[in-house]
């Protein structure tokens, strides 16, 4: 990605999006992750932690991981983990509850 469009989405995340918040509570070694990760794009902050993702659609989750987004990836539900409890020191999900019917999003 070049050195203008990573400014610039690092700007409209600063701005819009969740960045700020996990700038702020994220801390250098910590494991994360980053369920309903897609692509990776919902982050330069998880990008620059090296979370791990989960995606149910396997096209995203493989982009996300080949382009450095995420460094590593699990096909997964996300009603149903493949991590044992305890196993991340945060677990993330962004723009994820609204793709659920309200039974599961609660």
């Amino acid at each position: 990605m070049t050195t203008v469009v990573r400014a610039k989405r690092r700007a409209y995340f600063r701005a819009f999006g969740a960045d700020g918040h996990l700038r702020a509570l994220l801390r250098p070694g910590m494991r994360v992750l980053d369920v309903g990760c897609s692509d990776g794009r919902g982050s330069e902050v998880l990008r620059d932690a090296a979370a791990y993702g989960v995606d149910i659609h396997r096209p995203a989750l493989q982009q996300a991981v080949s382009e450095g987004r995420r460094v590593h990836g699990s096909q997964a539900d996300a009603r149903f983990l493949p991590y044992c409890e305890g196993g991340f020191d945060a677990v993330i999900a962004l723009d994820v509850i609204e793709h659920f019917e309200k039974v599961d999003a609660l």
